[in-house]
């Protein structure tokens, strides 16, 4: 019979307290609002706020429509991360 190592007894304890939840996070970024310049960050006005709230509204309701969490995903990912990098791209600018 071969005695188990150590390190053997440390993955086999640490392997007992697995989780077989498998989280999905879904980052949503602030889409770029038409004519938007560098003074997104300082303008509270009414009319603002209205179209930043209506642009992530639209952006959160594409994301939910392609449910991107029903996919196959490997059993052993833990935490798996959405991301639309096309929204990201435009975000960026």
């Amino acid at each position: 019979m071969i005695a188990k190592t150590p390190l053997q007894d440390c993955v086999s304890e640490l392997t007992a307290y697995g989780c077989p939840t498998i989280m999905h996070v879904v980052r949503l970024l602030a889409p770029q609002i038409e004519n938007e310049n560098h003074t997104k960050d300082v303008d509270f006005s009414p009319s603002s706020l209205r179209q930043r709230w209506e642009a992530g509204y639209a952006n959160t309701a594409r994301t939910l429509e392609q449910a991107p969490w029903e996919s196959e995903f490997d059993p052993l990912e833990g935490v798996i991360l959405h991301e639309n990098v096309v929204e990201m791209m435009e975000a960026a600018e």
